[in-house]
């Protein structure tokens, strides 16, 4: 951690989502900066598995899973998104983070299929 604080415990982040409902992230850099105000010295990190959608009869656009009626699907690219900031990062700032998928439906019987890449 770059800040002059010191903390007595380290703190570890251990559920943290790098993207909203819509798949929108602000990036590692942003989020390694929040890590730092808040003295957060590593965390786990994952997308989320599903993805909002805005409803052709609704006005505004959803931020959030219960903004509307919409529904919400699974959305397995979330984890390439995950995996290509994670990627950008530098090897000291790798060791800060720890990525998981979670891009896949558990209910799917091809969900292992997918995860074992065949």
């Amino acid at each position: 951690m770059s800040s002059s604080y010191s903390c007595k415990y380290a703190i570890f982040d251990a559920h943290l989502h790098g993207v909203n409902f819509i798949q929108q992230t602000d990036g590692f850099q942003a989020l390694l900066r929040e890590m730092d105000k808040a003295r957060v010295e590593k965390c786990v990190i994952f997308g989320l598995p599903v993805s909002k959608t805005w409803s052709e009869w609704e006005n505004e656009e959803p931020n959030y899973y219960l903004s509307d009626e919409g529904r919400c699907y699974y959305y397995s690219l979330t984890d390439a998104i995950i995996a290509q900031d994670y990627m950008d990062l530098s090897a000291d700032d790798k060791k800060r983070i720890i990525p998981l998928v979670c891009g896949f439906s558990p209910v799917d019987r091809y969900a292992d299929v997918s995860l074992r890449g065949r």
